[in-house]
């Protein structure tokens, strides 16, 4: 689980991120918004996710301050954005459920702003680590490139927007 944020805007980072990666991070961005809601208040709404690994620094992160929670919601949209109207649909459900739960209970987070991102750039099974760069953003561009590099299919981006960082070390 993870959050990629390769853009401070939420809808940016969205677009950015290759076709594969924004399918699995709509699941993934339900999962921690839901994650948050149960870890705020005792009687949930329905329609969310099960809580998982609450403790992951993501999702830490995501129930920090109503301004994070927020931008995972408006990244969660962007990303339902980028896919039909008739896939994901338990996942809009989950957002929608969460927008109005945030609507009411948006005090239930300390007061804290954005920045700075949680910087979990990094996978074990590949043997890669770049959460020391400064940077989260940038961390995170890192990463992309060099998960792109990697993986078995070129990525592409049918529904989002090729990053101009975007490094094809392919052939």
């Amino acid at each position: 689980m993870n959050i990629f944020c390769s853009d401070p805007s939420p809808r940016q980072s969205a677009l950015y991120l290759d076709d594969r990666r924004a399918n699995q991070m709509v699941r993934e961005s339900g999962q921690l918004l839901s994650t948050a809601i149960r870890e705020k208040t005792v009687e949930p709404p329905e329609g969310l996710y099960e809580s998982f690994n609450p403790g992951h620094p993501c999702a830490v992160w995501c129930r920090s301050s109503p301004a994070r929670f927020h931008w995972l919601m408006q990244h969660m949209h962007s990303l339902l954005q980028r896919s039909k109207p008739d896939t994901h649909v338990r996942a809009r459900e989950v957002l929608q459920a969460a927008n109005s739960w945030f609507r009411v209970n948006s005090h239930r987070f300390p007061k804290d702003g954005l920045l700075p991102f949680n910087n979990s750039a990094a996978n074990k099974e590949f043997k890669v680590d770049f959460t020391s760069v400064q940077n989260p953003v940038m961390a995170y561009r890192t990463y992309l490139n060099f998960r792109w590099a990697r993986d078995a299919r070129p990525p592409t981006w049918k529904t989002g927007q090729q990053p101009d960082w975007f490094r094809n070390l392919r052939g």
